[in-house]
């Protein structure tokens, strides 16, 4: 896609599992003093259950400690740039989770329940009146709770679109883990707020889009690596 990554200024850790935070040393050797943004809560064990078997999925504490100087970890919210924040997921309706996906917590393991994942709101035009996007990773907190925590944080504010993976599969995007109707839902609520395009990728999957669709009609669409979108 021809980006430098030795002119990135910053990135952003959405979430500590290995399909979103495997790829930092790569990065840190075209710029080895980059800053990255994290939730403190990124430092607890994450980990997939596999049958019996609990396999870790996350970057580990040591890491962290290991490259302290380019990480800057933070609790709920984080000014990035003007007009660009990182926000964590306050409003907890979610109707669905990934039961496979655990965290330690106190010495053991438990259900994952995403307290180290955040969302990025950016104002186009640097101003709240003239509407947010949002960005998200893979929304396990619930896209409905995602998008009702930044119009929360932001009374008033127009949402112009929503941009980012949707927790509907597994697999590969192979497997479904929620119903059609739970889809049918996620739809009915995102036609009743009123908001701008959706595009949606990574773990949507296609079959996720697909019964997206037949609700939201052209409201939704699929990302593709490249692309641009301007709003």
């Amino acid at each position: 896609m021809l980006v430098d990554l030795k002119k990135l200024d910053a990135a952003v850790l959405s979430h500590n599992h290995n399909d979103h935070a495997g790829g930092f040393d790569t990065l840190l050797g075209y710029q080895p003093n980059i800053k990255i943004y994290a939730k403190k809560a990124v430092l607890a064990g994450f980990f997939k259950k596999a049958g019996i078997f609990r396999v870790p999925i996350g970057l580990n504490r040591e890491y962290f400690e290991k490259r302290a100087d380019n990480f800057v970890l933070f609790n709920s919210f984080q000014q990035l740039a003007d007009g660009v924040f990182l926000v964590s997921n306050e409003v907890f309706e979610t109707c669905f989770t990934d039961k496979t996906l655990l965290m330690k917590k106190g010495g053991k393991a438990a259900a994952d329940d995403y307290s180290h994942e955040i969302f990025m709101v950016v104002f186009p035009t640097g101003e709240a009146e003239d509407g947010m996007v949002i960005i998200s990773s893979c929304s396990h907190s619930g896209v409905i709770n995602i998008l009702k925590t930044a119009r929360q944080t932001w009374e008033g504010a127009p949402v112009l679109g929503f941009v980012g993976g949707i927790h509907l599969t597994s697999n590969g995007g192979k497997k479904l883990l929620c119903s059609f109707d739970d889809i049918e839902k996620i739809a009915d609520e995102i036609k009743a707020m009123d908001i701008g395009p959706v595009y949606v990728c990574h773990c949507a999957g296609q079959k996720g889009y697909e019964r997206l669709k037949i609700h939201l009609g052209d409201q939704v669409q699929y990302l593709r690596a490249g692309e641009e979108l301007e709003f």
